[in-house]
């Protein structure tokens, strides 16, 4: 399955379960493969793939099934949120979560859908929408709620009180998160969540915290040949070393 391969950071496999690109059919595993490779081309830059997939995904609007629709949804949030539209993203990503929910709260749906919807939020800088975001898993029973979304829990609060400017939080916050998805192996959030710690790590002045923050990020990204993340971390290097140059 694909899911899992993506979670645990397996993703030259994922894609190889998937079959070749020219030929993907996502009628059987609709929700779990749709959640999770379109993330992986628009890391790897496979944008064929995800034109594929866009294509495929066409023919579930408006479908009566909730994994068929989640699963263009899913899709269609991480397209639109690689066109820069974050405000169509957010509210597709927003689908997936309430679809994912109706089948389940282990669905992929959920996590994946929910990750998207806070990342588009937060680049519409939009508190009050990641709130909502946060919202939408509020009936959770305790057993319900995945150690995945517990970590994604934990990054998001910590990523609000940044945005907040508020400094409790922050730091707990992001080292639980790291710690849980390093506890469950799923090395794409962790590198997220470190890359998010070291960003805010700057701005209180903390480079050397930064510096070893930014090295465990790069090194996951570069296995999994996260192309937009490494150049995301190569800015925060260049500005953190202006920054103390200028000093």
């Amino acid at each position: 399955m694909p899911y899992p391969l993506f979670m645990a950071g397996r993703w030259d496999e994922a894609l190889e379960r998937a079959g070749d690109m020219a030929s993907w059919d996502v009628t059987g595993e609709m929700s779990a493969l749709m959640a999770v490779l379109p993330t992986i081309c628009v890391n790897r830059g496979l944008h064929a793939g995800l034109q594929k997939l866009e294509e495929l995904s066409a023919g579930h609007e408006g479908s009566s099934d909730v994994q068929r629709a989640g699963g263009r949804s899913a899709t269609m949030a991480v397209v639109r949120e690689a066109e820069g539209n974050h405000a169509e993203a957010l509210e597709l990503a927003k689908d997936a979560v309430r679809c994912g929910l109706m089948t389940g709260a282990d669905s992929p749906l959920v996590r994946i859908g929910f990750a998207q919807a806070v990342d588009s939020g937060f680049a519409l800088g939009d508190l009050a929408e990641v709130e909502e975001v946060l919202d939408l898993l509020g009936g959770l029973r305790r057993g319900e709620v995945w150690p995945s979304l517990v970590g994604l829990g934990e990054r998001t609060n910590a990523r609000l009180a940044a945005a907040r400017g508020t400094a409790e939080g922050v730091e707990i916050g992001f080292t639980a998160a790291a710690e849980k998805f390093r506890e469950i192996g799923m090395p794409y959030w962790l590198a997220a969540t470190l890359t998010e710690h070291a960003e805010w790590s700057i701005s209180e002045g903390r480079s050397e915290e930064a510096g070893r923050l930014l090295a465990e990020a790069r090194e996951i990204f570069e296995q999994l040949q996260a192309r937009p993340w490494l150049d995301r971390l190569d800015r925060i290097q260049a500005d953190a070393t202006a920054v103390l140059t200028a000093g």
